[in-house]
């Protein structure tokens, strides 16, 4: 009889045991309730909160700064581009200005003019110039009509450069200029001390270029020079 009290005492109830494995009275697992309360207090209340607008912040101070970094791209991308154009300016003008002391230089040989005008056929270039000098012969009124019919003027000489040039190519003839006097009253000029009367000037490329002109009656008939 006691034997089976003992032995009745050591087997464990199935409902006693079946609580256990639950966890009812199992104190290895944790539950919700207690330990929520206690740690959560302990864990976490000395945390500060974040500010609510902490993202657009950043976000604000990173667009400056995407901002600031384009304006500065973009001003030294401007500064580049006028030092570019500067030094492109200096360059066509330096070149410019070499150009036209080569054609307008007393010294230029006046056959090696590569940057100058073409000229028509029948005329001959100075520098910048084109002069006709005419194979007939007309009086001084129709030679002025005649060059302005070219699209050109009767030549007026104002320089020794013009002056040498018309008498070396004036094979010897008398050629009428674009000038006109009153008596004795004579503007500076290549005049020969030989003078006839007359008011319009002819020059005679048969003598020295430094005095080959001459006056006579403005119906003769001589040569003519165009310029243009």
């Amino acid at each position: 009889m006691d034997m089976q009290k003992i032995h009745t005492k050591n087997i464990p109830n199935k409902e006693e045991n079946a609580d256990e494995v639950n966890g009812e009275n199992n104190p290895c697992l944790l539950t919700e309730g207690p330990y929520e309360e206690a740690a959560g207090p302990s864990y976490y209340s000395g945390l500060a909160k974040p500010p609510e607008d902490i993202y657009a912040s950043i976000s604000e101070t990173e667009k400056k700064a995407q901002c600031k970094m384009s304006l500065r791209i973009l001003c030294i991308i401007l500064s580049v581009s006028c030092l570019a154009m500067l030094v492109a300016i200096v360059v066509v003008a330096t070149r410019e200005y070499d150009r036209y002391q080569q054609i307008t230089s007393p010294s230029q040989d006046k056959n090696q003019c590569t940057c100058c005008p073409l000229c028509p056929d029948g005329w001959v270039r100075l520098y910048l110039s084109c002069y006709y000098l005419s194979t007939f012969t007309l009086n001084s009124f129709q030679s002025t009509e005649h060059c302005e019919r070219k699209g050109s003027s009767l030549v007026s000489i104002h320089t020794d450069d013009v002056q040498n040039f018309l008498t070396e190519n004036g094979k010897g003839w008398t050629y009428w200029l674009r000038l006109r006097t009153r008596g004795d009253e004579r503007p500076p000029g290549y005049w020969s001390p030989k003078q006839s009367n007359g008011y319009c000037v002819f020059l005679n490329s048969s003598e020295p270029a430094d005095s080959n002109w001459f006056m006579a009656e403005c119906l003769n008939n001589q040569y003519f020079i165009c310029e243009k």
